[in-house]
C-alpha cells in the first residue's frame, strides 16, 4: 500500500520537506519515505516537490505512520488543508481534508483502504 500525501494549499516545499523529515526520524520509517516530484506544468513556475510518499506493507508500518503522522499533524494550522490517496496496486482513493479532527486519522485510513491492509496486517500490498 502506498500512501501520498499533499498540502495543496502551502504555497512552500519546506512543509513537505518538513514533513518528510519528520516522519524519517522513525527508524521503521526510513526507506518508506520518499518526495514525488511535482509535473511538468508547461513553463510555469512551481516547486520541485509535490507530495510526500510513504510506502506500508505491514500493519506495524500502518501504526507507526499514523502515530508519526498524528503527531505532524497536531503542530499543524487546524485550517490546514491535506489530500491523502491510498493506493493498493492499481485501485487508488483520495480525500481532500479541511479543519479535520486529527484525532481519528486511523479511520481516515480504514475508509480510504477498506479496511483490507489495515486489517490484515499483510506485507505484499504495495
Amino acid at each position: 500500500m502506498e500512501l501520498r500525501i499533499r498540502l495543496p494549499e502551502e504555497p512552500e516545499e519546506k512543509v513537505l520537506l518538513g514533513l518528510r523529515t519528520w516522519l524519517l526520524k522513525d527508524r521503521q520509517l526510513r526507506g518508506r519515505v520518499t518526495l514525488v516530484a511535482a509535473e511538468d506544468r508547461g513553463g510555469h513556475l512551481g516547486g520541485v516537490w509535490e507530495a510526500v510518499a510513504v510506502a506500508l506493507g505491514s500493519g506495524g508500518a500502518v501504526a507507526v505512520f499514523l502515530q508519526t503522522f498524528s503527531e505532524w499533524l497536531k503542530r499543524r494550522r487546524p485550517d490546514t488543508t491535506i489530500e491523502i490517496s491510498v493506493k493498493h496496486g492499481d485501485v487508488e482513493k483520495t480525500l481532500k481534508l479541511t479543519n479535520v479532527e486529527w484525532a481519528k486519522p486511523l479511520e481516515l485510513l480504514r475508509e480510504l483502504d477498506g479496511g483490507r491492509q489495515l486489517e490484515g496486517g499483510d506485507d505484499a500490498a504495495t
